[in-house]
């Protein structure tokens, strides 16, 4: 009987280790050895995030109409155009010919595609902050985090802290509820989510990487942002860190498509939407993304 009872609680014990790692909460590592309290936070944390997705909105997935079918062929086929010419603009963002040629099957996005989609998305955020739907939030460029952090490996805040003034970009980062970072990541394409509202950090990588100090150089950069931008201190340091959010993080399966990932992840986390879509809808959303930034209108595909 008590070899009995010291293997069930030896199963109980590694049990509850397996639970601290896959929901990496800090507060159950810091009562670990209290089964009842670990239970009674695991229900809690568990009903949170069930509450979560269900608040969570639901987009709805569409094929191009006939329309836009024919204008994304007329757009992608059309022969003797140069790499360089331009096809639509949005302020100082250009979608060149040979940007357009790399949304097509198999390809690399390029910088420019991925800026330019930020560049509507933040349109369509300023709209949604008007009419007061949505969470408020502002999509920076790709070239943030590498003048923040990755660029000389050293956290750098002076070097961005112009890039936000609300005049320069049409709304404030400290009174908005989100601000999401694409991330460039050598050769592969990843999104970060400052979520102030919910005071977390998430990270987003389509091949289930995890770069701690891109979320460290985030925190670090919210403080200072509240201080530099509203004269408010504020301590991030204890904000909850989440990487690649379970059932909230769809894979990619092949070498390519990390850049569509990493602009849906910013669109869905921006809209607070499930992110329920995957590998099979790449083909559909790359077509999409030609449309859109041809058309300079997110909801051309609506």
């Amino acid at each position: 009987e008590s070899s009995l009872r010291s293997a069930e609680e030896e199963a109980r014990r590694l049990e509850i280790e397996a639970l601290h790692k896959r929901l990496d909460t800090l507060e159950l590592t810091r009562i670990r050895g209290d089964d009842e309290e670990v239970k009674t936070l695991l229900e809690k944390v568990l009903e949170e995030e069930k509450q979560k997705q269900q608040k969570k909105v639901v987009l709805e997935v569409k094929p191009l109409d006939s329309e836009m079918e024919a204008y994304y062929k007329e757009l992608m086929y059309s022969p003797g155009r140069s790499g360089g010419e331009v096809l639509s603009q949005l302020k100082n963002l250009r979608f060149c010919v040979k940007d357009m040629l790399s949304l097509g099957p198999g390809k690399w996005l390029t910088d420019e595609n991925i800026n330019f989609y930020m560049g509507l998305l933040n349109k369509r955020a300023q709209r949604m902050i008007k009419e007061g739907s949505g969470p408020r939030c502002y999509f920076t460029n790709t070239f943030f985090y590498n003048k923040l952090y990755k660029g000389t490996h050293k956290y750098n805040y002076s070097g961005v802290k112009n890039w936000t003034k609300p005049v320069k970009i049409g709304v404030s980062t400290v009174e908005c509820d989100k601000i999401i970072v694409p991330i460039h990541q050598q050769v592969h394409w990843c999104c970060a989510v400052v979520d102030i509202s919910r005071q977390e950090l998430t990270y987003f990588d389509s091949m289930a990487g995890a770069d701690e100090m891109v979320l460290e150089s985030l925190a670090k950069w919210i403080q200072d942002e509240f201080l530099h931008k509203a004269g408010k201190e504020v301590d991030a340091s204890g904000w909850k860190r989440i990487y690649n959010p379970r059932g909230q993080t769809p894979q990619q399966e092949n070498g390519y498509d990390c850049g569509v990932f990493a602009v849906k992840f910013a669109e869905y986390s921006g809209l607070d939407a499930q992110m329920d879509f995957s590998q099979d809808d790449m083909p559909l959303f790359r077509k999409q993304m030609v449309v859109q930034l041809a058309a300079v209108d997110l909801d051309v595909v609506a």
